[in-house]
């Protein structure tokens, strides 16, 4: 029985050695791959302050090559009120914890009580998912995953390995199988997000983990789970709620790459017979618009500039 995790929002999928980039315990868990490569999603920390924005944006640009935190990179771009603020988390059904979560609060995500998703927020955790059954290397399905490329610019310091300093979350995967998958249009009229699924074969359970073993979590879930690891505003996460003025979202994909200007976000990539069919978005997450909002409000935590994205 498959398990699925569904990557949601400000996401960058990227390849790396796994003998390069792994924290020593996570090395010794992969010691199997040899020299294959891992996909790491690397979720970066946005953090909107329109004050500061608006003051450092008027700064010399030399200062774009001092940036020490991915916040500065999101206030010296100049985005102030265009990008909200965004949480990363990981979203799954309380009803199917196999045993209570440790090393991590959970809060219901849904204050009105409408359903039994609950969350964990993530500050800076490199994370990997652990199954209980064989499965398939992940390269061959990112290689083809049709996801927004951010083409051949290097991500900067904040967003590598080791640390990866500007980062919310970090997903180290080895196993399993990568899709893209769209949201419908947006209320407004604008084109749906892309997310990306990923498949693991589970028989009995899912572990998620974090890899350092001095501050040890661990989320327990049962084969067949529906997990949202989203990094999104957490008004939207929460209650739905979007604003008009908050989303120019790929603005941040342009700071993760040193760029004041840049064209964003690209057309959606055509499916060929070297990428994957992109299908509609299973109706389990946690993180969507309910269909037939009232009135019809700016959509655009959930269009297409909050997608996910590829590197390189």
């Amino acid at each position: 029985m498959d398990s699925f995790v569904e990557f949601v929002g400000l996401c960058v999928l990227t390849t790396q050695l796994a003998s390069s980039n792994l924290t020593p315990r996570l090395t010794m868990q992969a010691s199997s791959l040899r020299q294959n490569k891992v996909v790491v999603a690397i979720m970066p920390r946005v953090v909107s302050d329109p004050r500061r924005a608006e003051r450092i944006s008027a700064a010399p640009s030399r200062r774009i090559n001092k940036m020490a935190t991915p916040a500065a990179v999101h206030e010296v771009q100049g985005l102030g009120t265009e990008v909200e603020t965004h949480t990363a988390m990981l979203i799954f059904h309380e009803s199917e914890e196999l045993q209570p979560v440790t090393g991590w609060t959970t809060h219901p995500l849904h204050p009105d009580g409408s359903d039994d998703w609950v969350y964990v927020e993530l500050t800076g955790e490199q994370i990997v998912f652990n199954s209980d059954l064989s499965d398939v290397d992940i390269t061959p399905s990112f290689n083809s995953l049709a996801i927004p490329h951010l083409g051949n610019t290097p991500l900067t310091t904040p967003y590598r390995p080791p640390g990866y300093p500007g980062a919310a979350a970090v997903f180290m995967i080895s196993k399993g199988r990568l899709a893209a998958c769209q949201n419908p249009v947006s209320p407004d009229g604008a084109l749906g997000r892309v997310d990306t699924t990923l498949a693991l074969a589970t028989d009995r359970k899912l572990v998620i983990t974090t890899t350092v073993p001095s501050q040890q979590k661990n989320i327990v879930l049962t084969a067949g789970a529906h997990v949202t690891a989203a990094n999104v505003p957490i008004a939207f996460a929460t209650m739905r709620t979007v604003t008009a003025n908050a989303h120019n979202h790929f603005r941040v994909y342009c700071a993760m790459l040193g760029k004041q200007q840049c064209a964003w976000p690209p057309p959606p990539p055509s499916t060929s017979t070297q990428t994957d069919q992109v299908g509609a978005c299973g109706a389990d997450l946690a993180v969507r618009l309910a269909d037939g909002v009232t009135p019809p409000l700016p959509a655009q935590a959930n269009d297409f500039a909050c997608s996910n994205t590829q590197w390189p």
